[in-house]
């Protein structure tokens, strides 16, 4: 294993880049032409991290790729939820205080406590109900929000009250679906294309991964907990328009979707962004647990290495999420950048 000055070693370096990178982003290659070299020279082979590795390769890549896989699908299921719900959040005044009260309510709760609470329902549902059922009462609702929606247009006072609900029936529908959705990619991409081959609609959604242990608490468990950065950055972006902006949109004749399509998502896209990039890094990290209710990934090895008492093994496992952390961190860092007009750069 690396001594104290091997770990202060790898300390100082990751400073020194940090603060080269800081200064100018082209001054990067010395430093990390001297880590290549100490890597190739350094008898880096025989060190315990590397050795448990090369006993579990297989299924260390894996395990890699269903960790990934387990955070991307939770960070598009936010996006899909919580874009719409930060947007509603900065239009509706009245709902406001509800929806990121509840966004940040859901991040109080312990991650093992709430796979506990998800197991129940998870478990029943996927007995009780098939796909058929599923997608017609999903269907039911979608229609209900459009005949309210459609309300919204009579020339009658309780019309118009009974229009304005037709976020419920939409919301209801999103709430069942998504989810279902969010397994649907999950297991596209674990699986391939071949999976949809067997799906049938009269199985019971437990056929299809709706259980109260495995993937499906996992998944549903991090989309609650990414919500919040989504919501809150999405609802901060959209807050900083400049109203000079706003007013000129208007006279120009926009419509409310246009100005919402046209000036407020574009000048609001790094903070956008900025949601995305949070709810990336705090999914890779909590998808660590996710092995505790049998979803797989990275905290696997974690576990084992914690059950066996073996610490490298433990190494293994974590170091591989903060690698994965920082390189997405980076990654969405650099579209931030891109996303940003030249004139609010720093």
């Amino acid at each position: 294993a690396l001594a104290g000055g091997g770990w202060c070693g790898w300390l100082a370096l990751y400073v020194g880049l940090f603060a080269v990178h800081r200064a100018r982003a082209a001054a990067l290659a010395l430093p990390l032409a001297a880590l290549l070299l100490a890597a190739w020279l350094a008898p880096f082979a025989q060190l315990g991290v590397l050795r448990e590795h090369a006993a579990v390769a297989e299924a260390f890549a894996a395990e890699l790729v269903r960790h990934g896989l387990l955070s991307g699908t939770a960070v598009l299921l936010a996006l899909a939820a919580g874009l719409p719900l930060g947007v509603l959040a900065a239009r509706e005044p009245r709902l406001e205080t509800a929806i990121l009260g509840t966004a940040g309510f859901l991040q109080t709760l312990p991650s093992v406590a709430l796979f506990g609470l998800l197991l129940a329902p998870l478990a029943t549902l996927g007995r009780s109900t098939n796909l058929a059922e599923a997608l017609t009462l999903a269907g039911a609702l979608a229609g209900t929000a459009l005949a309210l929606w459609a309300l919204r247009r009579v020339p009658h006072p309780a019309a118009r009250a009974l229009g304005r609900l037709h976020r419920l029936p939409l919301l209801a529908a999103a709430a069942l679906m998504l989810p279902l959705a969010g397994l649907a990619l999950y297991r596209l991409g674990a699986e391939g294309p071949g999976w949809l081959a067997r799906v049938r609609l009269d199985a019971p959604l437990d056929s299809l991964g709706v259980r109260g242990i495995g993937v499906a608490p996992a998944l549903l468990a991090l989309t609650l907990y990414a919500l919040l950065p989504v919501i809150v950055n999405t609802h901060l972006g959209l807050k900083s328009v400049p109203a000079a902006a706003l007013d000129a949109a208007r006279g120009m004749g926009m419509s409310p979707d246009q100005v919402l399509r046209r000036v407020e998502l574009p000048i609001a896209a790094p903070f956008l962004l900025e949601g995305a990039r949070g709810a990336l890094v705090l999914t890779l990290g909590l998808a660590t647990v996710a092995a505790l209710v049998g979803a797989g990934g990275l905290g696997v090895f974690v576990l084992r290495g914690v059950e066996a008492a073996v610490p490298d093994l433990v190494l293994l496992g974590a170091l591989a999420v903060v690698a994965l952390a920082l390189l997405a961190d980076g990654c969405v860092r650099g579209l931030i950048r891109t996303a940003t007009p030249p004139g609010l750069r720093p």
